[in-house]
This record gives structure tokens, sequence and C-alpha cells, in this order.
């Protein structure tokens, strides 16, 4: 009568073992929904960095695939490792001018192997003020301003002024910045905590990323350089 009791519980002994074996764990797909996980499964150790590429989200074209290079062939703003129209064999055309706005360079040729480098961001620094800088001496109402256009020079070495309708034409060679009246240093004066709010972030990236510490202070150099424009001294870039 033992046996026939044994025999009839068999079946359920057998079943819970196998309902409560562990697999192995490299059998297991685990989904972190908090946080994006290195190789070695260690949180990435850089802030605003979600997939770990050493470039911070805020210029990442690719911020939750991996691409350190920002290879971006079809200049679309969207990065090869995440882009579905990316072709890896692109036409070639090669450029018909050699000097270009630190703007122009940024937007069309920092999109590649040299993205991080000290001239994009140097062309970064400068994008970003002459262009944020606009709208809070506009707003101001105790100066006039206005507009004006320059030209880079068909040697690359000086901006001459032109006027909006030639700047238009050739955008990759005009520089756009706002200059107050009567006097253009009080004017940027009166904004200077913008400039060190600029500069205060540059070096927080710096503390942040410090294998990228040439490219941030080359980002800090033409946020001063843009935020004090001067056609004699802001940087051309050659192609």
């Amino acid at each position: 009568m033992k046996k026939l009791y044994f025999y009839l519980f068999l079946p359920l002994i057998i079943f819970k073992i196998s309902c409560t074996r562990e697999f192995p764990s490299e059998q297991i797909s685990l989904i972190n929904s908090g946080e994006i996980l290195t190789q070695n499964e260690e949180p990435c150790p850089y802030l605003d960095d979600a997939d770990c590429d050493s470039v911070p989200d805020n210029i990442d074209n690719c911020p939750f695939v991996s691409n350190p290079l920002q290879e971006d062939s079809d200049e679309d703003g969207l990065g090869d490792a995440c882009d579905p129209d990316y072709n890896p064999n692109p036409p070639v055309n090669p450029p018909t001018y050699n000097y270009v706005t630190g703007v122009y360079y940024f937007e069309n040729y920092c999109n590649s192997s040299n993205y991080m480098s000290n001239k994009c961001g140097l062309a970064r620094g400068i994008k970003e003020v002459l262009e944020e800088i606009q709208p809070l001496i506009m707003g101001y109402e105790a100066y006039d301003y206005i507009l004006k256009y320059y030209e880079i020079t068909n040697e690359g070495n000086a901006l001459n002024e032109i006027s909006k309708e030639v700047c238009d034409t050739i955008p990759f060679k005009c520089y756009k910045a706002i200059r107050t009246i009567p006097n253009d240093y009080i004017g940027k004066l009166v904004h200077i905590n913008y400039l060190n709010g600029k500069l205060a972030y540059a070096d927080d990236l710096i503390l942040n990323f410090p294998h990228l510490q040439e490219y941030y202070e080359a980002y800090k150099q033409g946020c001063v350089a843009a935020f004090w424009f001067d056609e004699n001294s802001l940087p051309i870039f050659e192609l």
C-alpha cells in the first residue's frame, strides 16, 4: 500500500521540481527600464549620456544608440547608427569653396569623424552664442540695435561688411551679428551673465567628460569670440 501512495504522488513531485528549477542567468533576458547599462552591466558613469558613447545627449545625433564617432552620412541630423535611411555608400560631392563660417562648419561638417574635434567645439560655441545673444539684446530697450552681416573674403583672412541681400545668397560665407548703438561693448556687458553662464556650463561638462576637455575648452573660446564679436578676430574655418 505504501508503494502505491508513492507512485501516485511521484508525478506531483516531478512537476514541482520542474517548475522551480532555476535556469542559467545567461538564458534570461533582463530589461532595465531605469538606466542604460554598458556591456559589463555597469551603469554609464557619465551624466546626460544615455548610450554611454562619450557624446552628451544634448548634442548626440543618436542619443540612445552608441555612436561615438557621430557618423551622419546623409547629413540629415540623424546618425547612421539609428537612421533607417542610412546609405553606406553615399555620393561624394566635393565642396566648391574653401572658407566657411563656424556656424556652417558646425552644421554641415561636424557630424563626421571629427565631431568632437577642437575645431568643432570652437564652431559650436560660435554658432550657439551668435544665435542666442540676438534675442537677449534686441529685447533690451535701453539700447538700439542693428543686425550686420559680414562676408568671409576669398583669401579667408578677414570679414567684410555686406548687405543682408548679399548675405542671403552666400549663407556659408556670411556671419550675422547684432551690434548695439552707440556703444557695442556696453550693450554686450549688460548681458555678461549670459556669457558667464555658458562658460560655467562648459566647465561642468569638462568635469563630467574629462576626456573631452580640449573640445569643451575650444567651445568656451568660441563662446567668448562670438559674444565679443569682432570682424577682425572671429575665427574663419577652412575646409
